[in-house]
C-alpha cells in the first residue's frame, strides 16, 4: 500500500461515518427468532430440563425440548415474523404469549424471553 491508498481508505471511512450511512455487517450464521430462559416462578431456579418451547408464526413452526440445564431454548432460526409462544412442562401450568414481533436486520433479530413457570396446583 502506498501512503495515498491509506489516505483514500481513511477518507472513505470518514465519509461513511460523517454521511450518516449506516453500515450493517451481517453475521454468517442464522439467529433464532426466539430464545427463552425457563425458570420456576416460585424458586427462581432453572426449569429447562423437560420443558417444551413451541413457536408458531405464518412463516415457521418449531418445538424444542430442554435437554441441558441452564441453556436457553431457541427456535425458528433466521425467520422474522409475529409469533405465538408456548411453554409446557410436566408439573407446571402452561405458559403462553402472543404477538411477539421478531424483526429482521440481516437474519432474525432474536427476541429473548424469561419464562417463569407456575407450579401446577
Amino acid at each position: 500500500m502506498t501512503p495515498h491508498s491509506n489516505l483514500l481508505i481513511l477518507g472513505s471511512l470518514a465519509c461513511l461515518a460523517s454521511c450518516g450511512s449506516p453500515v450493517t455487517v451481517c453475521p454468517a450464521i442464522l439467529m433464532p427468532a426466539v430464545a427463552a430462559t425457563i425458570k420456576d416462578a416460585r424458586t427462581g431456579s432453572d426449569a429447562t430440563l423437560g420443558a417444551v418451547l413451541i413457536l408458531r408464526s405464518t412463516a415457521c413452526s418449531d418445538s424444542v425440548v430442554g435437554t441441558v440445564a441452564g441453556e436457553s431454548l431457541a427456535g425458528c432460526y433466521g425467520t422474522p415474523g409475529t409469533y405465538d409462544v408456548m411453554v409446557h412442562k410436566q408439573g407446571y401450568q402452561e405458559w403462553s404469549m402472543s404477538g411477539i414481533v421478531v424483526r429482521k436486520i440481516c437474519t432474525a433479530e432474536t427476541v429473548r424471553l424469561t419464562v417463569e413457570l407456575q407450579p401446577a396446583p
